[in-house]
């Protein structure tokens, strides 16, 4: 990262007049967000060793990922071998799934044959290893793959390019990560999986080809139809077989609702507090409510009351949720709420969690729009623009209410608003292709 961030200074330096435009704001909103921070270590800190030691290592990185990703997208955004670029930076993004798939087929076959797996190639259950990897990492790291899938099937609908190779690695794409959550268990990633596809159904319904749009032959229409009902019907043979094999797997799912009933009584009951140590209340079926359902709810309530009642936030990234229902009740044994944003605005309070969001949102917009351009050639820019349009909002759904608010998620965080900024330099900005 730091080897990216030096590469990328140059870049900055010879398009520094990118930070006098409009497409800058959401740069100096994350600018904003280091001033910030360090006003809160100096002057807010509710324990400022431990905040200090976040600043030296995790802001500190975050500081670095910016430069990086903002020079790395500037660069991106006018390359002219973007097809190049876009095989290897497609094949980065695929790399934690095939890790993954590829460690658990090792596991799998390896008592067959007599293997010996190494320890750092083995897949844990719990924490009793250092080479354990949280379910969280997954999602962040396997979902924006999935997303931008879609993104590049979409793409192709929208051109009338379906029978090509690379929709077929796309959807064997989309199917190395839903199996990838399914043999996880990962229920966070098999919900936001399912959103995303939704959305892509409804997009793909909703739009035309664009080499059909002006012709009046009914004909036409109809192939375009033909063609985006074919692309659904594989996407849904690919995803639903595993949709409804998690869900048979996960009764959880089943008892939601009633399990929200019994999470909403926070202040009826208190076990939320003790992260299941003293068991869990029953449901309206008489049955311990799910853990799962259970706390992710009441933990919610509960935080939103304490980011309430703490607007300026804890100082820390991390476990500032816990922190603060200890100092509230000093018998919890909490760590962090199920919610990014909710354990990110806990930690940096109301305007830091502002600032970013800020940022993202920022970024889809000015994405969306250069995405949408039309009567234009399509150029590098564009391209790269519908594709992080999909990742943002992957981590947009990510952070809603998985524990993800730790040092490498808020660097993966920052570094895709800023990755979306630098395609966003204006054209004029940058130097010419012949420089």
């Amino acid at each position: 990262m730091a080897i990216g961030a030096l590469l990328s200074v140059y870049i900055l330096y010879i398009n520094r007049s990118f930070f006098k435009t409009k497409q800058a704001i959401a740069f100096w909103l994350l600018v904003a967000l280091l001033g910030w921070i360090v006003f809160h270590l100096l002057f807010l800190s509710n324990n400022l060793p431990l905040q200090l030691r976040e600043f030296t290592s995790i802001w500190k990185r975050v500081g670095i990922a910016m430069i990086f990703a903002l020079g790395f997208g500037m660069a991106l955004s006018r390359s002219q071998a973007h097809k190049g670029y876009w095989v290897l930076f497609y094949a980065g993004m695929l790399m934690p799934t095939l890790i993954f798939l590829g460690k658990y087929w090792l596991n799998v076959s390896a008592p067959k044959y007599g293997w010996a797996v190494p320890e750092y190639l083995r897949i844990y259950a719990g924490r009793d290893s250092v080479f354990y990897l949280y379910k969280t990492d997954y999602v962040s790291f396997c979902l924006p793959a999935l997303a931008v899938s879609l993104a590049q099937l979409k793409r192709n609908l929208d051109q009338g390019r379906v029978f090509i190779a690379a929709n077929l690695v796309y959807l064997l794409s989309l199917l190395a990560v839903l199996t990838t959550f399914f043999l996880g268990n990962i229920k966070n990633g098999i919900a936001y999986s399912s959103m995303l596809i939704v959305v892509f159904s409804f997009l793909v319904l909703n739009s035309q080809f664009n080499k059909v749009a002006s012709s009046r032959l009914k004909g036409a229409y109809l192939k375009s139809w033909l063609l985006k009902f074919l692309m659904l019907a594989m996407v849904a043979m690919i995803s639903i077989p595993i949709l409804m094999r998690h869900i048979d797997q996960n009764p959880s799912w089943q008892s939601l609702w009633a399990d929200s009933k019994v999470a909403v009584q926070v202040d009826q009951n208190d076990s939320w507090k003790y992260w299941g140590a003293r068991g869990y209340p029953l449901n309206e079926y008489g049955n311990p409510v799910s853990a799962t359902n259970y706390e992710r709810l009441s933990w919610g309530i509960v935080g939103l009351r304490l980011l309430k009642e703490n607007p300026l936030g804890y100082g820390l990234v991390q476990d500032s949720f816990g922190y603060l229902t200890k100092r509230k009740w000093p018998e919890s044994l909490l760590t962090q709420s199920h919610s990014g944003w909710l354990d990110l605005g806990l930690g940096i309070g109301i305007t830091g969690l502002g600032l970013i969001l800020c940022a993202l949102l920022t970024g889809i917009y000015r994405a969306i729009k250069n995405a949408a351009k039309v009567g234009e050639e399509p150029n590098s820019q564009e391209i790269w623009s519908s594709r992080v349009i999909w990742i943002l909002w992957a981590v947009l759904l990510l952070w809603a209410t998985s524990e993800i608010s730790l040092k490498l998620h808020l660097i993966a965080l920052i570094f895709w608003i800023s990755f979306a900024i630098g395609l966003d330099a204006p054209k004029q900005a940058l130097p010419s292709s012949s420089k």
